[in-house]
């Protein structure tokens, strides 16, 4: 698992064409530049398609990439262009909808090398392209979303959801591995040096800080989770009474109800929070998968964290085993 490269879907895509483009090969980068009505993948998604037939990325979740890659091999575009794709005129797209999609041929300009850097800088990258001419593109590293255009579609590549974890655990690992390949930013810290000399993978950093130093640090936002696994009131304490100054969408703990409601005696009792503050831990975190395996826990905390990012409610009703 170890040797996976945990990058978001657009530096992966765009990394893989320049790396075959590096080779010699014919590649195409292809975006979503505009959408309406029904349509399985975002704007600013990508897809890359040598000439010979390589593809990496999606465009469509699978309705128009055949068609797509079809295209190209037979014949290869030599500049940028619109492909546009409608669900009236197209049975490719039998949900409906309409998308538009920018076609690139890679070429040796500096721009895709540039722009691949401020992407995996996690900055908040805007790429304008004019609707007349694609030839013509650029992109801006902004913090302020330019207003709408009548000559350039705009794209915006925002920097990534991030997730604070506190604890090095096997559950903290198998936290790392699902929202790193789900795209998030994710940081780790633990203060116990008996866990950190037991952290299997060396190539993931654990901060050795105490959790709510760490989380000070850390500039927390409305686009940050925060979760505590160590399952020890000295170290999960800390994070939570952290956590609960901070804007993140997402503040969990692991731990039984009984152990939730203990923390929340401990909190207002000698930290003067209020029930509505303990109200923002989800605790016991995760929805309930009924397991006791880790990587399975991993994912029911994913699935809580993507809950409350996507503002979505969902009804659950364990399933008696027979």
């Amino acid at each position: 698992m170890s040797n996976i490269k945990l990058e978001r879907n657009d530096i992966k895509v765009l990394s893989k064409a320049l790396e075959w483009h590096a080779t010699g090969a014919s590649v195409c980068l292809i975006t979503v530049i505009k959408t309406w009505g029904s349509s399985p993948r975002p704007v600013g998604a990508m897809m890359s398609i040598t000439g010979d037939g390589m593809s990496i990325g999606s465009v469509s979740g699978g309705c128009i990439e055949e068609e797509l890659l079809s295209k190209i091999v037979n014949n290869f575009p030599d500049s940028p262009s619109f492909y546009n794709y409608s669900s009236e005129e197209h049975k490719s797209l039998p949900c409906g909808g309409y998308v538009v999609l920018l076609v690139e041929p890679i070429n040796n300009s500096r721009k895709w090398p540039e722009f691949l850097t401020k992407l995996k800088a996690f900055k908040n990258i805007f790429r304008f392209v004019n609707k007349e001419d694609p030839n013509d593109s650029d992109f801006k590293e902004t913090e302020i979303a330019p207003e709408d255009s009548k000559e350039n579609f705009i794209i915006n590549y925002p920097p990534p959801w991030r997730i604070l974890i506190i604890g090095s655990g096997d559950l903290s690992l198998s936290m790392f591995r699902l929202s790193s390949l789900m795209g998030y930013n994710v940081s780790i810290c633990d203060p116990r040096k008996e866990f950190i000399k037991s952290w299997i993978d060396s190539n993931i950093m654990v901060d050795r800080m105490m959790p709510d130093d760490f989380i000070n640090k850390q500039n927390c936002d409305s686009k940050t989770a925060i979760v505590a696994l160590t399952h020890d009131p000295r170290i999960d304490d800390l994070a939570m009474i952290e956590a609960l100054k901070t804007n993140a969408f997402y503040i969990g703990a692991l731990g039984s109800v009984r152990t939730a409601k203990a923390r929340e005696k401990r909190l207002i009792d000698h930290f003067d929070f209020t029930k509505k503050d303990i109200n923002k831990i989800k605790a016991p975190i995760g929805v309930d998968f009924a397991t006791k395996n880790v990587d399975e826990i991993a994912l029911s905390v994913m699935a809580e964290i993507t809950l409350v990012k996507n503002g979505v409610s969902v009804y659950t009703k364990r399933i008696e085993r027979k």
